[in-house]
């Protein structure tokens, strides 16, 4: 039996309410998929938290300033990625974004695409782009487009 892919997701600060149910529906469908942590860093300090977290991990930051990857690009990173050893860390920053010092340690950047999106909506998208390209490689019938 093949190992699950492990996928952590680092956040400037916790979701509001409102965005709870659907970052827990997401990781609920995920979980079937491939490992998934979540970890909120507390506004105080977040910088450092953050780029402890990070540490010797293949991370990901997720800004506007990124590359951007259609589904099935998706689906070929996550497969790529997979076969080498250790997490993958993804990170979503706040209203403010991430700072150029944690980008700077960021091995991929990656946008969501050209418009601006809240942090929580972003968070959102994130989990459902990752179920999409995780269903993809699985060969689930989840993902219709291309």
């Amino acid at each position: 039996m093949s190992k699950k892919l492990k996928l952590q997701i680092v956040c400037c600060g916790a979701p509001a309410k409102w965005a709870l149910d659907g970052v827990n529906h997401w990781k609920k469908r995920i979980f079937s998929l491939a490992e998934i942590e979540l970890y909120f860093a507390k506004s105080r300090n977040v910088e450092n938290t953050i780029i402890k977290r990070i540490a010797d991990k293949y991370c990901i930051a997720l800004t506007r300033k990124g590359k951007k990857y259609s589904s099935k690009d998706w689906a070929d990173m996550l497969k790529n990625l997979s076969l080498s050893p250790g997490n993958i860390t993804f990170v979503v920053g706040d209203a403010e974004g991430l700072s150029e010092k944690i980008l700077s340690l960021c091995d991929r950047k990656i946008s969501l695409g050209p418009i601006t999106i809240q942090h929580d909506v972003a968070l959102i998208v994130l989990l459902e782009q990752l179920y999409r390209a995780l269903s993809i490689n699985a060969g689930l019938p989840y993902h219709r487009g291309e």
